[in-house]
């Protein structure tokens, strides 16, 4: 099952979901407050350049926000873990995952991964 983890008041997010009601593709969604470490390693799993792919980019951020993403490039894995598991406003939203794709934040294109691939091969 595809699970979004979501930030109300996220344009992405929303985009994100309604994308997924428009075509009918059954969720399991949850905010991004919620998402469980071992959902948190394997999204890091996914990605190619880890937290720099899933953690909001500090140049674009808020003072305080920035402050957490640099903090957190110092801490160990284990610690980053519990760090992001209590301070979830440094991830980037929506974060789409299932048991072999991801995506995060909203990409017109790249969502289309997550239809069936009979639908792909003629829409």
């Amino acid at each position: 099952i595809i699970q979004v983890y979501y930030k109300r008041g996220c344009n992405s997010s929303r985009q994100t979901l309604k994308w997924f009601k428009d075509h009918s593709i059954t969720i399991s969604k949850a905010p991004i407050a919620k998402i469980s470490k071992e959902d948190i390693v394997k999204t890091l799993s996914m990605t190619d350049k880890g937290l720099e792919d899933i953690v909001k980019h500090p140049t674009r951020s808020k003072s305080e926000t920035r402050k957490g993403i640099l903090h957190l490039y110092e801490l160990s894995f284990n610690e980053g873990l519990e760090y992001l598991k209590h301070n979830t406003n440094l991830l980037q939203t929506p974060i789409v995952l299932d048991d072999n794709k991801l995506l995060v934040g909203y990409n017109s294109e790249e969502i289309r991964k997550y239809l069936p691939q009979k639908y792909r091969r003629y829409h």
